[in-house]
């Protein structure tokens, strides 16, 4: 799995990525797939371009692979929720982000566990007594 978050992580933005927000604002102005109008056609047709483009580039094996979420939370919601199954154990510690808790949180209802891995500065840590069957997050 990749996960990017330019939005976030990028400033000031290229002068390409401003040009097409504002040919987007100024031409187009609509969601995708959503009516049969010529814009929603176009927007429709730039963002399977974008997906096919970098699945060209991160080597990435099919069509689905790629998917545009609003945000980062969002994203990090669908990531742990479509990942997780019962019976999984998730190691984590208490400095992770809510967007990552919560949801590992929740998941407990449908018999996931989770594990919190004290972080304490200057303690030494193993782990040898965590649960046997575990997700890897990285």
């Amino acid at each position: 799995m990749l996960y990017a978050d330019v939005a976030s992580t990028s400033w000031p933005k290229s002068q390409e990525v401003k040009d097409i927000i504002n040919m987007y604002l100024d031409t187009l102005g609509v969601t995708p797939e959503r009516s049969l109008s010529q814009q929603s056609k176009k927007v429709t047709e730039l963002i399977e371009e974008c997906r096919h483009e970098l699945i060209e580039q991160t080597g990435l094996n099919s069509h689905g692979t790629v998917i545009f979420n609003s945000g980062a939370t969002y994203s990090l919601n669908e990531c742990i929720k479509g990942t997780l199954k019962p019976g999984d154990n998730v190691i984590t510690t208490h400095l992770e982000h809510n967007s990552v808790l919560r949801p590992i949180e929740h998941l407990k209802d449908i018999g996931v566990s989770s594990q919190l891995i004290d972080v304490t500065a200057g303690r030494e840590h193993t782990l040898t007594h965590l649960h046997p069957k575990n997700t890897l997050a990285r």
